[in-house]
């Protein structure tokens, strides 16, 4: 079950990069090549998405800090 939601999964992220791509280009090309400004709003629109994932996937598991901080 593992491999089939990995090969899922994996196949939904290529989908996705596809479409990513499309609309990344249409972003630029409307805005004039307004790469920053593309930059500034997916990153703001990824850490709106993961803090509001936070509750569902925070898990009381994860090693210290200090365990992966320097690696």
């Amino acid at each position: 079950m593992t491999t089939l939601l990995g090969v899922l999964l994996g196949f939904a992220t290529a989908f996705s990069q596809c479409f990513a791509y499309i609309f990344s280009r249409m972003f630029v090309m409307q805005h004039r090549n307004a790469f920053w400004k593309l930059l500034l709003v997916s990153h703001l629109y990824m850490g709106l998405v993961c803090l509001l994932g936070l509750p569902f996937l925070w898990t009381d598991t994860l090693p210290p800090l200090q365990d992966y901080l320097l690696p």
